[in-house]
């Protein structure tokens, strides 16, 4: 775990623009089990131009070309790499043997590499993403330090975890600003869709989203729902354009996941877990965020299941603050 940090901390350029960190957590759903929580780290570059030398983005461009998919006229080009840990346990945390009528302990890290085609009223975002699963993500590390500092008990069963595997993911997402309208006294309205594809080792998917926006003094970036494994830092796009004084917009949005393949489960199955398969995830995405000068705080709430009975278990609450660094 620690060698993907000093990776990210390496190949960051000194003139980045924006750093991002994210807190997930369950709790707020009164619940301790499945998706339990996680954390994010990231950084958004520079946007590129002829003028802007970036080794990042202009490596990034590269790799995109040669797919012979992109469309480069006219689009403003960015890159940002998310660090992103993802903690999956059963309900009862203190036993020490496998309980096979729950999901089984599962850590995830994840290293995303993206790199964004984007103008006013669209983006298109390329992703790679490298980590690990298992022990080597370092999940049951990062779980006991988060309960020890909240005084919770540790958990028991991470010698159950799902095994170890190399993480290698690709995906894609197409975001479009569907509709905006300026109202009176600094007001605004927006819609946004969006649709997406992840394809990998530990995942495989696609699924679309619907997300409107109201609010004062909003920056014209974008809004999404993002994929079932990963999350997008398009938000990010074109932050800085509003009155740095100060604003806020609140957010509300639903999406669906179609899931071709997914390792847990598979995993899951394997080691006699009584685990359903589901190919229809339902999504629902509740938020408000803050601006003021180059800080944003965002209190983002993600209600999803597949059945009612599964509800509270896969939500959970994300807080997350964003500041720009000129």
């Amino acid at each position: 775990m620690r060698y993907l940090y000093l990776l990210l901390l390496s190949i960051l350029p000194l003139y980045s623009q924006i750093f991002s960190v994210a807190i997930d957590n369950d709790y707020v759903f009164d619940s301790d089990d499945h998706y339990t929580g996680g954390m994010q780290v990231g950084w958004m570059s520079d946007t590129y131009d002829d003028n802007i030398s970036n080794l990042y983005v202009s490596s990034m461009r590269n790799m995109v070309s040669l797919l012979k998919i992109a469309d480069f006229e006219g689009k403003r080009q960015n890159g940002s790499i998310n660090l992103q840990e993802i903690i999956i346990t059963p309900q009862d945390l203190s036993a020490s043997e496998p309980l096979y009528n729950d999901v089984p302990y599962a850590g995830i890290l994840v290293a995303n590499f993206s790199y964004f085609l984007w103008e006013t009223s669209m983006f298109e975002e390329y992703k790679i993403s490298l980590g690990a699963v298992g022990s080597y993500s370092g999940a049951q590390e990062l779980q006991q330090a988060v309960h020890k500092v909240i005084g919770e008990s540790g958990s028991k069963g991470w010698d159950n975890q799902i095994g170890n595997r190399v993480l290698l993911q690709a995906g894609y997402i197409k975001g479009i600003r569907q509709y905006e309208k300026n109202l009176s006294g600094g007001m605004g309205f927006e819609w946004f869709n969006n649709y997406f594809l992840d394809v990998g080792n530990i995942y495989t998917g696609v699924g679309a989203g619907s997300i409107v926006r109201y609010g004062y003094n909003m920056p014209k970036n974008f809004a999404q729902t993002g994929s079932l494994l990963n999350s997008s830092q398009n938000d990010q796009l074109n932050l800085d354009t509003y009155d740095k004084n100060w604003g806020w917009s609140l957010n509300a949005g639903v999406a669906v996941d179609g899931v071709g393949y997914s390792y847990l489960y598979e995993e899951a199955k394997q080691h006699g877990y009584d685990v359903d398969r589901f190919r229809i995830i339902p999504r629902g995405q509740l938020g408000i965020d803050f601006y003021k000068r180059d800080l944003r705080l965002s209190v983002e709430l993600f209600p999803f299941g597949p059945t009612t009975s599964s509800f509270r278990s896969n939500s959970f609450g994300r807080i997350a603050l964003t500041w720009q660094i000129k």
